[in-house]
């Protein structure tokens, strides 16, 4: 007997086999583009209830720094802890769901004058972010957990000088400007009746200058304690050159600075636009191409001790934008130098810190990014000048804080 097998048939049983393993696919296609689908979801989910977290974190941070070391009380840690927990409340959001106040963990350091704040959403704190698709997976809550510190400088009350800043912007300023417009003699001392006036910090063209070609950008000390940092900057040890200009612009620089020090600046001729314009982008959070959105500083008068320092933040700031504060970080401190018993020379690479002034940061812009920026007060040192001067005075009343605050980066993050 013979048994045959037609063409037919094998062609038959491969087509058969063929419908099996396409139903197949098509099914395990389907569970993929779930998996994608939760995965779009829910970590869209994720980073939103994460955002929130650090939005409330970050405001309460700096409330609680400012209230522990910006105003004077018995107890700065309660004052600390309880400004930070008043901060979070008035910043709450569904999708923070901290729930009580146990959920912040808050830690003041009355050493370093910093407040780190940190918002937890875990399963041990029965708050954790609930889940949409990804319950298919057998993953129906994630823990979210965020950390702000902000930090506030105290220049310590004994030395010799006793006057010392930190988070020194790179800049020296004369304690003399031209605000007349006729260039830069002769020029006047900066008075209380300048309060609030609009001033180059930094010119982008070479002819408006102190000197030609020098832009009076100062070398900052690196070799200290190491920078504190936004996200936006690098704590990277920075050499000389645009990278340590960027650096010293967006960061916190922990060297402090005294009167009577005698500070290197750039003596290159190039004008550093770039990293000026990094630098100053990561600082203020201003968008590419003065795109704004920085904060925003509202001075209707500038007249009399009594008016207060408001600030409208921007659509870039951290804590969320159209709120009223009293710190930002705009709000820089800078080196002032005489020209008049320190004038600029040839061959000169060095100037003499003759005092501080605070000043706010409106933005940077063209030509080569010149930036620009709001008288706020002045502390000068003594008269004695050299390295022994001492004691300082604001030339105006209680607008602003010669103190820098700001948010800085933590570890890990």
């Amino acid at each position: 007997m013979k048994i045959r097998i037609s063409s037919r048939g094998i062609f038959s049983i491969h087509v058969g086999s063929e419908r099996g393993i396409t139903l197949f696919m098509a099914a395990a296609g389907m569970f993929a583009m779930l998996g994608f689908i939760a995965l779009a979801v829910d970590m869209g989910m994720l980073y939103t209830a994460r955002a929130d977290c650090q939005k409330v974190a970050d405001a309460a941070a700096l409330a609680g720094a400012k209230e522990a070391f910006l105003v004077p009380n018995s107890n700065p840690t309660q004052a600390a802890t309880d400004a930070a927990i008043s901060a979070a409340r008035a910043n709450y959001k569904p999708t923070t769901n901290y729930t009580n106040d146990d959920r912040l963990n808050i830690i003041v350091d009355n050493t370093d004058h910093t407040v780190q704040v940190r918002v937890t959403r875990t399963a041990a704190n029965s708050n954790p972010v609930q889940t949409f698709f990804a319950t298919i997976f057998g993953i129906a809550a994630v823990d979210v957990a965020t950390t702000a510190t902000a930090e506030v400088f105290v220049p310590a009350a004994f030395g010799n000088p006793p006057i010392g800043e930190k988070c020194v912007k790179p800049w020296f300023l004369p304690n003399r400007y031209d605000f007349d417009g006729n260039g830069p003699n002769p020029p006047r001392q900066i008075q209380s009746s300048d309060r609030g006036t609009l001033i180059s910090i930094k010119q982008g063209q070479s002819a408006l200058a102190w000197a030609p070609g020098q832009y009076l950008i100062a070398t900052l000390p690196n070799n200290g304690a190491p920078p504190s940092c936004p996200n936006c900057g690098n704590g990277a040890q920075a050499g000389q050159g645009g990278d340590l200009y960027r650096q010293n612009i967006a960061c916190c620089n922990r060297n402090p600075i005294w009167c009577g020090m005698s500070i290197p600046f750039d003596t290159d001729n190039g004008n550093k636009v770039g990293p000026t314009g990094q630098g100053i982008d990561c600082l203020i959070s201003q968008g590419p191409g003065n795109s704004g959105g920085q904060d925003i500083l509202v001075h209707p008068v500038f007249t009399g001790d009594s008016n207060p320092l408001t600030i409208t933040t921007g659509s870039n700031n951290p804590i969320g934008g159209g709120l009223t504060v009293t710190d930002s970080s705009s709000l820089i401190m800078v080196p002032l130098f005489d020209p008049l018993t320190n004038p600029l020379g040839s061959g000169q690479s060095t100037v003499t810190v003759n005092g501080f002034m605070q000043i706010f940061v409106k933005n940077e812009h063209n030509p080569q990014n010149t930036v620009d920026a709001y008288i706020i007060q002045v502390l000068t040192c003594n008269a004695s000048g050299g390295g022994g001067g001492g004691g300082g005075t604001p030339i105006s009343g209680p607008l602003g804080n010669p103190l820098p605050l700001r948010l800085v980066r933590n570890a890990g993050t």
